[in-house]
């Protein structure tokens, strides 16, 4: 069995009498966190990790930070897992473990912008991530595959999760359903839910392409997961 994690939401700061406290926002719900657990999510944001290559990266990042915590790992990990700022799918395969991870989530496109990406590079750079020559490398817009650029349009067209998105380009083969209209006919019974659909959608070898794409945007910090 193969158990995968991500983040979900994105970082921002809030300003209290002059000072910055970080913040993960997902949808209009604002969460605070412990120092142990904002380097436990950022450790994981844009990343896909088994909960060993998570344990190590939180304890580098403990590290890198100067920080020494009295409680253990798993401790923040279920507090991070409760409040759903941290998800997990399981599978007897990569592929089977991934969708399950991502199915349910809902994906939305990162701003992009040369100052985001140099801000970036900075970031990595002071973590001994990238060298200085490496800077030219990475402040260039990622070259996306065909699908990739479909996904990403998409997703600033609707709100889409991934099994919706998943169904509706399934569904696009035979029907001329526009993408804002899509989540009117998965819903229109009343019945069907996000959960229950991403339960129905079998991923097959037309859908997989997708499943890699949609991860490839993610681990190339083009979108971020929501709930």
């Amino acid at each position: 069995m193969i158990t995968l994690y991500t983040a979900v939401g994105h970082l921002k700061f809030e300003k209290r009498q002059d000072a910055q406290f970080p913040m993960i926002q997902i949808g209009p719900q604002d969460y605070g966190l412990a120092p142990e657990e904002l380097v436990l999510w950022s450790r994981l944001a844009f990343q896909m990790l088994t909960c060993q290559e998570l344990a190590d990266a939180y304890t580098d990042g403990l590290h890198v930070q100067g920080i020494t915590s009295g409680a253990s790992f798993d401790y923040f990990l279920r507090r991070l897992l409760n409040r759903q700022l941290i998800v997990t799918g399981s599978g007897l395969t990569g592929v089977n473990a991934l969708y399950n991870l991502l199915s349910g989530l809902y994906m939305q496109p990162v701003k992009d912008s040369f100052v985001l990406r140099l801000f970036s590079c900075i970031q990595l750079h002071t973590s001994g991530k990238l060298t200085v020559f490496g800077f030219q490398k990475h402040l260039k817009r990622p070259q996306n595959t065909q699908i990739e650029a479909l996904v990403l349009k998409l997703t600033k067209e609707c709100a889409f999760s991934v099994a919706e998105l998943l169904s509706y380009l399934e569904l696009a083969e035979t029907k001329d359903i526009p993408a804002k209209k899509a989540k009117k006919f998965f819903y229109e019974t009343g019945h069907e839910t996000c959960d229950s659909l991403a339960q129905q959608v079998q991923l097959n070898q037309t859908q997989l392409p997708v499943l890699q794409a949609i991860g490839n945007l993610y681990l190339n910090k083009q979108i971020f997961f929501d709930k």
